[in-house]
């Protein structure tokens, strides 16, 4: 009887746990959160905000309070308008409640003063866009800090987008291999909608090579990262200057060369 028991009340733990999506449960899961956020720069105010941005990031104590760490943060024009992400890892208990908690930082008001918030964001009463966060994968474990840290951009074909979603939904093994392999860690991927049009983001990390460790030397032979390229690359629409697919986004406070 209490064994039955014990099995009964596991199974209910579960299903009140864990849902369908993998999304929501990777976020009942109690792991690390990652966010990207976005606003429109004011007219002038691009300069003031890449000095201001920085010195946000410097504000432990209040980072720490709001449950946020690793900030940073990039700006890529669309359209007319100028841009700003910023990047933080989040452990508050709820995920959505990441971008309440960033704008509540005394340095990000004054921040904050200096965008305009994209129409969603205003619908939700934020003046920072928590983008959708659809795609994550760990990868090479970190030691320390990261060699460097960048974010791309490009666009997905509306026609395409449901193929695309359901691709990173299950992330093929065989990528998940050579990302770790090429020394990726924390990568995300972020989606937001600006018009007719639907611009992708990603976020990630690099670790330092260990010695000795081995190294993809011809790319032609790994079979599964190409496969996978077929199916992805036709499913987006690059943006003016991108090598290939991608577009470096210009990172604030410092540059970092996109890893090799």
């Amino acid at each position: 009887m209490l064994k039955k028991t014990i099995t009964l009340f596991t199974i209910l733990c579960a299903i009140t746990t864990y849902g369908f999506s993998p999304y929501e449960n990777y976020l009942q899961s109690g792991q690390q959160k990652h966010v990207m956020l976005a606003a429109i720069a004011k007219p002038g105010s691009i300069t003031k905000l890449q000095k201001l941005i920085p010195e946000a990031a410097n504000k432990k104590r209040a980072l720490r309070k709001a449950k946020i760490s690793n900030i940073s943060s990039y700006t890529q024009k669309i359209n007319k308008d100028e841009f700003i992400f910023i990047y933080f890892d989040y452990k508050g208990k709820s995920y959505l409640d990441a971008v309440a908690a960033f704008e509540k930082i005394p340095a990000i008001k004054e921040l904050s003063s200096l965008v305009s918030p994209t129409p969603l964001a205003k619908d939700r009463g934020n003046i920072w866009l928590q983008m959708e966060w659809i795609n994550f994968i760990s990868g090479a474990q970190l030691k320390g800090k990261p060699a460097s840290q960048f974010a791309m951009a490009t666009r997905i074909k509306p026609e395409k987008e449901k193929e695309y979603r359901q691709l990173h939904q299950s992330t093929w093994p065989g990528i998940v291999d050579w990302m770790s392999r090429k020394g990726y860690h924390n990568f995300s991927i972020f989606v937001m909608y600006v018009g007719d049009e639907i611009y992708e983001f990603f976020y990630t990390e690099t670790v330092a090579a260990a010695k000795g460790s081995a190294t993809i030397k011809n790319l032609d032979n790994d079979k599964i990262c190409r496969r996978w390229w077929d199916n992805t690359d036709p499913c987006q629409n690059p943006l003016p200057g991108a090598d290939g697919i991608w577009l470096m986004m210009k990172k604030v406070g410092k540059s970092d060369k996109k890893a090799k």
